[in-house]
């Protein structure tokens, strides 16, 4: 009986081990989650020449063009705005996109959706060694999915689940109760 109990136990650990781990992969996004969704979107290799904040950088393409980036689903805390005082982890975010971003060769990723916003800059996810830049921007707690405009969603589900996984470990600006509502950053907190 003791070796039946034993057994048992042993059974019913190991399945509810393995169900724990199956559970912690399905919230982890992969590199090779973001290259499959992007497969089929225009891709556009470029060198990254300034990073102004934490979502917005300036590029130059082969053509050696200079271009202005907006990226896409991605909000991050106002650090150089002009007439706006810095928000919390504005600096933050800029500093790490920056960290990430500055002098780099990445490559930009047109989403099926209008390219530019109406103050010229284009609009493009922002691929760094085959990783996706808004992912590790939102995953780390600089920044949130925002301003969603359709058809120009094809990362969205991966960038949610990024933002999700954040939101749960209470990283940066998931850490100010309040600071993130579902308009954006609470501006009266500072």
């Amino acid at each position: 009986m003791k070796k039946f109990l034993l057994l048992l136990f042993t059974a019913v650990l190991l399945v509810s081990c393995s169900q724990a781990k199956a559970t912690n992969k399905d919230n982890i996004v992969t590199k090779e989650d973001y290259q499959n969704a992007i497969k089929g979107l225009q891709q556009e290799p470029a060198k990254v020449v300034h990073v102004r904040d934490g979502d917005t950088i300036d590029v130059v393409t082969k053509d050696n063009k200079q271009h202005a980036i907006r990226m896409l689903l991605l909000d991050t805390p106002e650090s150089v705005k002009k007439d706006v005082p810095v928000m919390p982890y504005g600096k933050e975010s800029s500093d790490f996109t920056k960290r990430l971003l500055e002098n780099k060769d990445v490559t930009i990723v047109y989403d099926k959706g209008q390219k530019e916003d109406p103050y010229k800059r284009l609009l493009a996810y922002v691929f760094i060694d085959g990783e996706c830049v808004e992912g590790k921007i939102i995953r780390n707690g600089y920044g949130i999915v925002r301003y969603i405009n359709k058809p120009n969603t094809t990362l969205l589900p991966l960038l949610q689940k990024e933002q999700e996984q954040a939101k749960k470990e209470k990283i940066n600006v998931w850490s100010k109760e309040g600071y993130v509502t579902n308009k954006g950053y609470n501006t009266k907190q500072r």
